[in-house]
């Protein structure tokens, strides 16, 4: 069905003055958003948001765990290439034995972690999961790389750390705030990409040679998938997985989302009551209407919003 036959189309101006008028914190849905990797989700968010005030609020959360303030376990997954001698164990290992342990220092046996660590074993036509547990030395990035090569292993890495461990500390900034959580929300790198408002969380750029309208400065409240997305193996190091770990978990500006309005990559957006929906072919916005209602516009030539 198409988008014209269940809606009214408005004009962008018309568009502008509706999200105007929609009052800032109020909760709205996103149904069937596709992304570029295929995923198509639900989701629940809440409508125009300040930026500003979310990442005031999450230096004093950094700087709250990093000053000792006890917070939850941060469950931490990420891929990682990992020398195959390491996983097959023969002459070496990448788990500690308890004799290594013994023999660290405090400052190294704190870095001492319990792993997961998954990776397939392919023979002749079939493939195996392998699942193996231990402890490991997770600042040791010779054995858990970011970077593909001959003999190494692309690996799932799966772990829990405490607020206090130094993983997430360096995620956060201590006295060195380079590349750490802290440093992007007070000193935020400042791309070029230049945005321009439409209205209240509207926003178009213009990017080869059309318009592109963008939904913004909303904040994510949960997330349904529908259909699974295409994400191709992706390794990180374990500093920078830990960074995102630390975002996903305590984080308001982590939440932060965008969406496209104008390529038809949604079924509908309803926000106070009235559901918008964007015809991928004209690029054009609809407002849905009931059937009577539809029919009683479109004879009176009147653009309005319904309210269910």
């Amino acid at each position: 069905m198409k988008c014209q036959d269940i809606g009214i189309k408005v004009g962008r101006e018309e568009f502008a003055t509706f999200l105007d008028s929609v009052k800032g914190g109020q909760f709205f849905i996103v149904k069937g958003y596709e992304n570029t990797e295929g995923e198509v989700s639900d989701h629940i968010l809440r409508f125009g948001i300040n930026y500003a005030s979310l990442k005031d609020r999450d230096i004093q959360t950094l700087e709250q765990i990093r000053d000792g303030k006890p917070s939850k376990a941060i469950d931490v997954v990420h891929g990682s290439w990992i020398p195959d001698e390491l996983l097959q164990g023969e002459s070496q290992s990448i788990f500690l034995e308890l004799s290594d342990i013994a023999t660290l220092n405090s400052e190294d046996r704190s870095n001492i972690v319990m792993v997961k660590i998954s990776y397939d074993v392919t023979s002749g036509k079939s493939s195996i999961r392998v699942n193996k547990t231990g402890a490991v030395n997770l600042m040791d990035v010779t054995h858990f790389t970011n970077r593909k090569a001959n003999g190494k292993t692309a690996c799932t890495v799966s772990y829990s750390l405490n607020s206090t461990h130094p993983l997430v500390i360096a995620a956060i900034g201590g006295s060195d705030l380079q590349k750490t959580l802290l440093q992007g929300l007070v000193n935020p790198v400042q791309h070029g990409v230049g945005y321009e408002k439409q209205a209240k969380s509207a926003f178009s750029l213009n990017k080869e040679g059309k318009t592109v309208w963008y939904i913004r400065d909303v904040l994510s409240v949960y997330k349904k998938v529908r259909v699974k997305g295409q994400y191709a193996f992706s390794a990180s190091l374990p500093v920078n997985a830990v960074k995102d770990a630390v975002a996903k978990a305590f984080l308001l500006t982590s939440k932060y989302r965008q969406f496209i309005l104008t390529e038809g990559q949604f079924e509908s957006i309803t926000i106070s009551g009235q559901s918008i929906l964007c015809d991928g072919m004209d690029e054009e916005f609809y407002f849905a209407l009931p059937e009577h209602v539809k029919a009683a516009v479109e004879e009176t030539s009147e653009v309005f919003v319904y309210q269910s």
